[in-house]
């Protein structure tokens, strides 16, 4: 299927044709699985081991002197290739990078296709009906990687899975249901470091809890940063609660309904928050959802608020809502992540 076909002359994607067939799939389900497997370096690279290197050794010598210098950092550092493994993150090597993190995502279609074909069933929307048929769209992002069968395991980390389904929902809108469980607030913000070291400059997580707190837990690690800074280990925030937030009982309403209604992951009303949910707690009757706060997030954390002790700070568009730009420099110059 040929993308730019399917776009109208401001190249935005024709909704209304996505239940069309091309082939032996759905227009809907063909874009789905491109999303999934990033099918489109295949498209543009070839699939060919020698391709695969020769065009990252292009990419590397545009990229590499500017990568180190934002990230303080050796241009001989700057590597694409990286795969999850039970011994870690393996670096450099080709083959191991595109078939483990490629090869794996593209056998879920072809199984679910198979087990339809064994139950004597057919469908046009393998995918997307295997997605969809969970409660809720946090639900799916979770079993993308946890499922037993059909889980994609370390070939997909936790912030790809949340940012797979921030696609398939807010960006290229493909989600078929309606309901509140498969809507904007239906999974969480993908939590990263640019996320982690935007809503500490800014002060927000410092709302949430204080400094010490976020020691006692192992978010915050002394000296064990950039140039011996105090290094930020953002996922150490999941499942840590705001005694703060959680005093406030029209958020605690709010809150309520985003896990039972929204992201379905409790089944009882909790009666405290969780960190990571404040940000779609608070955007909630706003008229912007996760995915909208995600895209901002990625604009100012690659373009201003980089990992740098000098960011873009006069050039940021939040700058006048940063505690650390207007009152506390310290929480940019001696934090890193």
């Amino acid at each position: 299927m040929n993308m730019i076909e399917k776009c109208d002359n401001n190249k935005k994607l024709i909704h209304k044709d996505l239940d069309k067939n091309d082939g032996l799939w759905t227009r809907r389900e063909i874009l789905a699985r491109y999303l999934l497997v990033n099918a489109d370096f295949f498209k543009e690279f070839g699939i060919s081991i020698d391709s695969i290197l020769e065009k990252h050794s292009g990419i590397k010598k545009i990229r590499a002197r500017d990568w180190a210098l934002e990230n303080e950092s050796s241009p001989s550092k700057y590597n694409l290739f990286f795969a999850q493994s039970p011994r870690g993150i393996v670096p450099n090597k080709v083959l191991d990078y595109s078939v483990h993190r490629w090869g794996v995502p593209l056998c879920l279609p072809l199984l679910l296709e198979k087990d339809q074909q064994k139950n004597q069933q057919e469908s046009l929307e393998p995918l997307i009906e295997y997605l969809e048929n969970y409660p809720s769209s946090e639900i799916a992002s979770r079993m993308l990687k946890r499922h037993e069968r059909y889980g994609l395991g370390s070939a997909i980390g936790d912030k790809a899975c949340h940012l797979f389904i921030k696609w398939y929902i807010h960006t290229f809108k493909l989600v078929k249901r309606k309901d509140n469980s498969w809507g904007p607030f239906s999974y969480e913000l993908p939590f990263d470091s640019n996320v982690g070291r935007i809503l500490f400059r800014t002060g927000f997580l410092l709302n949430c809890a204080d400094l010490s707190t976020y020691q006692n837990w192992n978010v915050i690690q002394k000296i064990r940063g950039k140039r011996g800074t105090n290094y930020i280990r953002v996922t150490k925030i999941r499942g840590k609660v705001s005694e703060r937030f959680s005093q406030i009982q029209d958020l605690i309403n709010s809150y309520q309904s985003l896990c039972v209604e929204h992201l379905m992951i409790k089944e009882r009303k909790p009666k405290r928050i969780e960190i990571q949910h404040i940000p779609a707690v608070l955007l909630f009757n706003s008229g912007y959802g996760i995915g909208d706060l995600d895209d901002g997030l990625m604009i100012i954390g690659t373009k201003f608020c980089r990992n740098t002790p000098e960011p873009e700070c006069s050039k940021c568009p939040i700058r006048e809502y940063c505690i650390g730009f207007k009152e506390r420099k310290d929480l940019i110059t001696d934090y890193t992540t």
